[in-house]
């Protein structure tokens, strides 16, 4: 049956450092989350020469991100009382990994704890989450809990309809297994095509797309279910393996090391054929596994998307702006129905309404001005 690998590569990386940001971060970082706070949006802020933007939520802590595109930052606020865990905590985002890489990610740390005024020693660093991901083009692929074969008390649960814990389902159909926990080594197996199209994240179809291109083949049309599933396969590494097993900690132990990680996880976790020999281990191994496996052995540190970033970001904007302007649309049509107004005299009635909007806009008690920042603060970094 035919396979096609449209993506692989880093889709998740979590690091922690044992340390205390600046004081002068820290005066940054709390006056933009007072105003936060008062406006229960994000507020973004510009620390030493890069932008980000803080929330509103933290009790003892700074929640900051610089977007999709970026990365997630939890910080210690150095003026209350020592809390649990590390003082800074960076994770990446995945289309930032899909297009940067590993490479990109280390550079981009560096960056980031510059401007933040961040200030620590090698042994005070450490990496805490690893995921790598493969996507295989493979419509006539539905996943089946029995084939996969795991250590000994390792945990796995299907995603069904009834399943409201997890969304990754459809109908009565099997669209997700996870196998183990995060905390230690985890398999996800799951419908990406259907995540990309529930959360509006077309940006994997510039991905994808591109390397269709390099391959010579025609663009994906995810309209198409029969002919454009597209299943993920994610491999996660957490804290436990990575530190006890492994001992890995700095950007140098995990280019020497997380390469055997992964592959010893593709030996205590695997998806098999199943058969009526009572020893699963002997089960061979599905064609899937088999590829996905061909795919780490190609060396993990050097998958990237060829994507340019912006390419992804331009999608994904553009989508959010079609979505709004859905909104709008909806709501105008709602508005004008409403005051007796039907579809022939539509669009005169559009134009007359902006005036009055911007007539109601001046007796708000919030001006333009401040709902333009906080607007700002929300969708700047998508």
């Amino acid at each position: 049956m035919d396979t096609t690998v449209l993506h692989a590569g880093f889709d998740g990386l979590k690091v922690n450092v044992d340390t205390v940001i600046s004081m002068t971060t820290r005066k940054a970082l709390a006056d933009a989350k007072e105003i936060a706070l008062d406006q229960k949006s994000p507020v973004p802020v510009t620390i030493g020469g890069l932008e980000f933007a803080v929330r509103h939520t933290g009790n003892r802590a700074f929640s900051i991100h610089t977007g999709d595109y970026g990365a997630e930052f939890f910080l210690h606020d150095p003026e209350a009382a020592s809390g649990i865990g590390p003082g800074v905590t960076m994770d990446f985002r995945a289309f930032f990994l899909a297009t940067e890489g590993l490479e990109g990610a280390r550079a981009y740390f560096d960056k980031t704890m510059n401007a933040l005024g961040v200030i620590f020693q090698p042994d005070q660093m450490r990496v805490s989450r690893v995921d790598f991901a493969v996507d295989f083009l493979a419509p006539w692929f539905e996943p089946d809990t029995e084939a996969v074969v795991l250590a000994a008390r390792t945990s796995k649960r299907e995603f069904r309809e009834k399943d409201s814990r997890e969304r990754f389902f459809a109908n009565t159909e099997v669209t997700g297994i996870t196998c183990g926990h995060v905390s230690n080594r985890q398999l996800v197996m799951y419908d990406k095509r259907a995540e990309v199209i529930g959360k509006r994240k077309p940006g994997w179809l510039v991905i994808w797309n591109q390397n269709r291109e390099l391959q010579g083949q025609p663009k994906l049309d995810l309209s198409d279910k029969q002919q454009s599933r597209i299943w993920r396969f994610e491999n996660r590494v957490g804290s436990k393996c990575l530190r006890r097993r492994w001992e890995i900690k700095s950007w140098s132990d995990l280019d020497a090391m997380i390469g055997d990680v992964f592959d010893e996880s593709l030996k205590k976790m695997s998806y098999r054929i199943p058969s009526q020999d009572s020893n699963r281990s002997r089960w061979a191994e599905h064609e899937l596994w088999k590829l996905l496996r061909a795919v780490y052995r190609m060396g993990l540190a050097r998958h990237r998307s060829g994507v340019v970033p912006n390419e992804v970001r331009e999608v994904n904007r553009a989508e959010h702006q079609r979505m709004l302007d859905q909104n709008i649309l909806g709501n105008l049509i709602a508005r004008a129905v409403s005051a007796g107004i039907g579809e022939k005299h539509l669009w005169g009635y559009a134009r007359l309404h902006i005036n009055e909007l911007e007539r109601a806009s001046k007796r708000e008690s919030r001006t333009i001005g401040e709902r333009v920042a906080k607007a700002e603060g929300k969708y700047r970094f998508r």
